[in-house]
């Protein structure tokens, strides 16, 4: 049982810009693009925003997370289940999507200043727990809370409209 630090990246680039929905532009305009597009918000990627709350060509996005041992030996049964190991996580996310031209236009002027109005962040803790199913599968529990540092943030596909944002968002289930 050891503690880990983990750090995590990924950038996201398509060369060409993808035409949004139109606002009053006919049902479908821009509608269709969707595959095209990444995604940020959810369980995956920005855990304290909804599912795609932020969508564009081009993506940022950063997390930071530190797990710690809680409880080495658990050794409790709950049929069908059989509790090995409790673990603690701590997690910093952040990320940014857009349209622009150039990755580099999410920073502000010539002094390369990041433009932190594109950014989403979020913070939150995890209890993950080691389990055994049967007596051989190997499964993880897990339970997130998280927390956005944002009330509002604009609408994907109207940014003139802000969508109001809750104060947390609570995840749990099992993974193989």
């Amino acid at each position: 049982g050891r503690s880990t630090l983990a750090l995590q990246a990924f950038v996201g680039y398509k060369d060409k810009p993808i035409k949004r929905v139109q606002v009053d532009g006919g049902a479908f305009e821009g509608a269709f693009y969707y595959p095209l597009r990444y995604y940020l918000g959810g369980f995956g990627t920005l855990r304290g925003y909804p599912y795609f709350s932020t969508a564009g060509g081009k993506a940022v996005f950063g997390r930071a997370s530190f797990t710690f041992p809680i409880f080495q030996k658990v050794d409790k049964e709950l049929p069908p289940f059989f509790f090995d190991k409790i673990y603690g996580v701590f997690f910093l996310e952040t990320g940014a999507t857009g349209d622009f031209g150039r990755l580099r236009d999410i920073f502000d002027g010539a002094k390369l200043d990041i433009n932190k109005d594109a950014f989403l962040t979020d913070w939150g803790f995890e209890l993950r727990m080691q389990m055994f199913s049967n007596y051989g599968l190997s499964m993880f529990g897990y339970f997130q809370i998280a927390f956005p540092t944002r009330k509002q943030i604009p609408d994907r596909n109207d940014p003139t409209f802000m969508q109001d944002i809750d104060g947390r968002r609570i995840y749990f289930g099992f993974s193989i």
